[in-house]
């Protein structure tokens, strides 16, 4: 794992390396449908310095995309939960 800052955009070589693991991922994706244009993972040991930063851009396309999926995937929850 690198060190200091980087910055990084979800589809991106850089992105995969940098947030390696996917549910750190699926986290960055729902605060990107937040409508935040930046959004910061700091990895440090518990009590300790930050040993990496990440400051992740998402895209109008990448936001639009993941509201969508977003939203239907909320319909078909409520579909299911609701069905009589």
């Amino acid at each position: 794992m690198e060190t200091g800052l980087l910055s990084a955009r979800p589809g991106h070589l850089c992105f995969k390396h940098s947030v390696s693991d996917p549910p750190y991922r699926s986290q960055l994706g729902q605060h990107g449908t937040a409508l935040v244009q930046l959004t910061l993972i700091v990895y440090s040991v518990p009590g300790g310095l930050p040993q990496q930063m990440v400051l992740v851009s998402f895209s109008d396309k990448q936001r639009h995309t993941l509201l969508s999926l977003q939203q239907l995937l909320a319909e078909r929850y409520l579909q299911c939960f609701f069905a009589t």
